[in-house]
């Protein structure tokens, strides 16, 4: 391979830059000069050019036997036991060597324990300033340095992750190639002449002039020649050497010492399984993410390892695996456990009963055996559990007498809906726990007393929503609760000083028996009517109320209702969204209704598709320069809501009006652009039908959109092209 660069690195005193000069010459010979293989000593098997660790430097397993570990600044491994017993005469090589060792990073983004010492951290370094060192760079590129002088540099060749590689340089004169696991790579002619210092010695894993300048990782089988071995034997090197690697089996889980505990304390957690060792880690993941535990301690014999789990851990349902990394990139040993749920909780509770159910086709089903089940729908692999608490596990009680808690955990995200179906309870209704309050379960009925179950259907936009079922905790709560079923308005818009009329319908899970009911129109202008309904609900007919209301602004309004029974509970507010009143003093242009927002139209997440929700209202007064009005939009499963707060300017041509402004997203910052487009289907030069287009986007970043429902369509995204959006109801008008 060729395609490198050669560098003139700067010698210091901070990173693989040193001081002083001196003179050698070099050994040659068939077999290595020096080899430390690491196995728990720091002796050279071959020329007993034996070494001391340094600092906190250890051993841990290795590519054959063990390695040396460093980790910290001072760690490295000097030769000679002294950093100042010079380079012996025979590893004084200047024009012709090889020097090759097993190395493992720590980190994939940093390769040295203190970014400040320099660019990179040695495997081997002969010396101090003038001789020559085998170092890795923070990208993963191998190096060929002379300390405190210039460098070649690999370009394609990386050692850029966490396992296990075989890293070598040869030299022949001017001649240089890099090999990372038997890969070579050549490079350009290099022959700075190295000196040897005699007040520093060798070392590996960091320098013995800069201790602070260490490798953060595993060394291994560190050898050096006195001459450029070929290529066929790096590779014989590379594959006897893997061959000797201790593969680590896939870890296995069978118990852990409890399953509950309470947030806030630390745990000792004792874990019961096969295929641990010493390289293996624990992975506590919540919905929030994964942290990463070492064991404090693993059996020799694999089957058991302990691990603190820290009282930083918010309380939270969570799955416990054990991991291990393989040992070597072209390994397929090690992996990932078989996983195992722990139950985090606010207050001291235990696990009554538990179930859980995984399937490939994305339809899986857990129950307790008690009434209980949790069922999954999507696609691909599906797992559910379900669990039965003792006692609340929360420091919060839910809003009204509660009979039962349960858990439910559906990790993954393949899983577009879940039903939870809880028989033969006390109670009517389901609320669950958000972190931080109780809220009712929204897609949920009570079949009836008698028979007692309660039934939730959960999907990507009800309460809670499938991805936050990572451990929820749920309850069964008694509340005669009434539901509305929906609220209307008016189709069109309305001339301002016109009544405008309104209805609800709703029902209860007790019906009747838990009223009068009271229903409450709160109109988005500032007032509200609450009336009795006139139809109180029955076990097959839902009760409605309606009322009238005339506003003495022009505007978009939303238009919600509220129902309370008799209990005081109230229901949970459902909205109409728009009633648009319109000022036919002046020509504007108005509407309301709703669209089909095709997936593509919002940009952060272009999968995202359903109905979208408009009103506005733009026109000139009487002598003004800009435009005045409303203009509310609304994309519930994006739940993105806008709502302008000023106009620039507004068109009307013939059937096709359009103007631009700004607003805000979610009722905050006032930093958006908008323009709308809309089409009069009455008009002529209008196609015959109503159209409409949204663009939204982001003043604070240049401009990048947000929102675009023609870019959904595929048609002409220009701000000049016409809508193409039909209207799912409703109507726009442009009037004269």
């Amino acid at each position: 391979m060729t395609g490198l660069t050669s560098v003139t690195a700067v010698g210091s005193g901070d990173g693989v830059g040193l001081a002083v000069a001196g003179t050698g010459s070099p050994s040659v010979g068939s077999g290595p000069i020096s080899y430390w293989p690491a196995d728990g000593n720091a002796q050279d098997i071959v020329s007993h050019h034996d070494g001391a660790l340094q600092g906190a430097a250890s051993y841990v397993p290795g590519v054959a036997g063990q390695a040396f570990n460093f980790s910290a600044d001072g760690d490295n491994m000097v030769i000679g036991n002294s950093d100042t017993a010079g380079t012996p005469t025979d590893l004084q090589l200047d024009t012709t060597f090889t020097v090759g060792g097993w190395v493992r990073r720590a980190d994939a983004s940093q390769i040295a324990v203190d970014e400040s010492r320099g660019p990179g951290a040695p495997i081997f370094a002969a010396g101090g300033s003038g001789a020559y060192a085998l170092l890795i760079f923070d990208d993963g590129r191998v190096v060929l340095n002379q300390l405190g002088g210039s460098y070649v540099i690999t370009s394609p060749l990386l050692v850029a992750d966490t396992s296990w590689h075989y890293v070598a340089v040869t030299k022949s004169g001017p001649s240089v190639t890099f090999y990372v696991d038997g890969v070579a790579e050549s490079a350009p002619a290099y022959d700075p002449g190295f000196v040897f210092d005699s007040g520093y010695a060798p070392s590996i894993g960091g320098t013995s002039y800069e201790p602070g300048n260490v490798l953060n990782g595993n060394i291994d089988e560190v050898k050096v020649w006195g001459r450029a071995l070929t290529g066929s034997e790096i590779v014989d090197l590379f594959h006897a050497t893997a061959s000797n690697a201790p593969h680590f089996p896939v870890p296995g889980i069978t118990t852990i010492g409890e399953n509950t505990a309470v947030a806030g304390t630390s745990i000792s957690l004792t874990i019961t399984g096969t295929g641990f060792v010493t390289a293996s880690q624990v992975d506590w993941t919540t919905g929030t993410g994964t942290t990463v535990l070492t064991p404090s301690w693993v059996a020799t014999d694999g089957t058991q390892l302990t691990v603190t789990i820290p009282a930083t851990q918010p309380a939270a349902t969570t799955i416990i695996t054990v991991h291990t990394p393989p040992f070597l990139t072209t390994g397929t040993d090690g992996g990932t456990s078989n996983g195992v749920l722990f139950y985090l909780t606010q207050t001291n509770v235990t696990i009554a009963n538990a179930g859980t159910s995984t399937s490939s086709t994305g339809s899986a089903t857990a129950t307790t055996g008690t009434g209980l089940t949790a069922s999954t729908s999507g696609t691909g692999s599906a797992s559910v559990t379900v669990a039965q608490y003792s006692t609340n596990p929360t420091s919060t009680d839910p809003p009204a007498t509660t009979s039962a808690y349960f858990d439910v955990y559906v990790p993954g995200t393949t899983t577009t809906g879940v039903t939870i179906t809880d028989c033969n309870v006390t109670g009517n209704t389901l609320y669950w726990w958000d972190g931080t309050q109780w809220s009712p379960v929204s897609n949920q009925t009570y079949d009836s007393p008698s028979a007692g179950c309660i039934t939730a259907t959960l999907s990507s936009t009800s309460s809670p929503t499938t991805l936050q079922l990572t451990g929820t905790p749920f309850g069964v709560v008694t509340i005669p609760a009434s539901i509305v079923q929906s609220v209307t308005g008016p189709p069109a818009p309305t001339a301002l000083g016109a009544p405008v009329s309104a209805a609800a319908t709703f029902t209860d899970v007790a019906h009747a028996a838990a009223g009068p009911f009271t229903v409450s129109f709160d109109w988005g202008d500032g007032s509200a009517t609450t009336t009795t309904a006139a139809s109180p609900p029955t076990a097959s007919v839902a009760g409605s109320a309606s009322a009238m209301h005339t506003y003495v602004h022009d505007g978009v309004y939303t238009l919600t209702a509220t129902v309370k029974d008799r209990y005081g509970q109230i229901s949970s507010a459902d909205q109409y969204q728009y009633i648009v009143v319109y000022d036919s003093s002046a020509g504007f242009t108005t509407g309301g209704g709703w669209i089909n927002s095709a997936a593509g139209s919002y940009i952060p997440n272009p999968s995202l598709a359903g109905r979208a929700e408009f009103g506005f209202v733009s026109k000139y007064q009487h002598g003004a320069t800009v435009p005045s009005g409303s203009t509310q939009f609304d994309l519930s499963p994006a739940n993105l809501h806008f709502k302008s707060t000023s106009y620039q300017w507004m068109v009307i041509a013939g059937a096709k009006a359009q103007y631009k402004g700004s607003g805000t997203l979610g009722g905050s910052g006032d930093a958006y652009g908008f323009l709308l487009t809309a089409v009069d289907g009455h008009l002529a030069g209008s196609g015959g039908a109503d159209t409409f287009r949204m663009k939204i986007w982001d003043v604070t970043t240049g401009g990048n959109v947000i929102y675009d429902d023609q870019v959904g369509t595929g048609a002409d995204t220009s701000d000049t092209a016409m809508p193409v959006t039909p209207l799912g109801g409703g109507s726009i008008h442009i009037h004269n």
